[in-house]
């Protein structure tokens, strides 16, 4: 998408009458899970600002400024030093039901003892991570993400259907507590607080029942503005 974000932020492309980062932002805004958001900011920050400036949030509304890269790692631990409660963690570049999203979030009370995955399904062959389940089938045992060449085995063993990481999450403030920023500076969500989180079986996969599409090309936004509507 170089040529559509040469001078702005993925999440501040317009969807038609407001941004892919407006939309998200306002969906969880009127949650009364939801205390506190925060908007990462790194390329092109003040694209974000601009689309967001509108949204009458007021205190409720917070900016992380990466200077220079510090990872998303590094940015759910900030959040989880400046709130100390659970963290509910949205990729910028999602177009989500807001029937899911809301599905998702109330999820939480069922599974008090876990941080929580969302995940999709998927065709073996478009599969860019891979969650597998214990015996419950709620725990997740293993993930598996990019470089996508090391998941072509694991396509290979599947004719139908994979679980895929949704890139919305909900951690437990006492699962962040394992961590330290200056022990995330530097590294991503999923090659850092996952993994952990796994290997104590600490991570439950939920699926996210509502529609779902993250916006990686040209054509996706294209879609996404043609196909609004199925997202309400």
């Amino acid at each position: 998408m170089r040529n559509l974000t040469n001078n702005v932020a993925k999440p501040a492309l317009s969807l038609g009458s407001e941004k892919i980062v407006t939309r998200l932002v306002k969906q969880v805004s009127d949650m009364k899970q939801v205390n506190h958001i925060f908007v990462n900011c790194s390329y092109q920050a003040f694209s974000v600002v601009d689309a967001l400036k509108t949204t009458n949030l007021g205190l409720r509304l917070n900016f992380l400024w990466e200077r220079e890269y510090m990872g998303t790692g590094w940015s759910v631990a900030a959040v989880h030093e400046e709130v100390h409660n659970d963290v509910l963690v949205i990729h910028g570049d999602l177009l989500l039901s807001t029937s899911g999203l809301t599905t998702f979030i109330e999820s939480e009370t069922q599974f008090k003892n876990y941080s929580l995955m969302a995940f999709h399904r998927r065709g073996a062959s478009q599969a860019r991570s891979i969650l597998k389940f214990e015996s419950d089938g709620l725990t997740i045992r293993e993930f598996f993400s990019s470089p996508l060449s090391s998941l072509d085995s694991l396509r290979n063993q599947s004719s139908t259907e994979i679980f895929s990481n949704s890139g919305l999450y909900l951690f437990r403030s006492r699962h962040l507590d394992l961590f330290d920023r200056d022990e995330l500076c530097g590294t991503d969500i999923v090659t850092s607080i996952i993994p952990k989180l796994v290997a104590k079986r600490f991570l439950a996969g939920q699926e996210f029942l509502g529609q779902r599409l993250s916006i990686e090309t040209a054509n996706d936004l294209q879609f996404a503005r043609e196909n609004i509507s199925q997202f309400n």
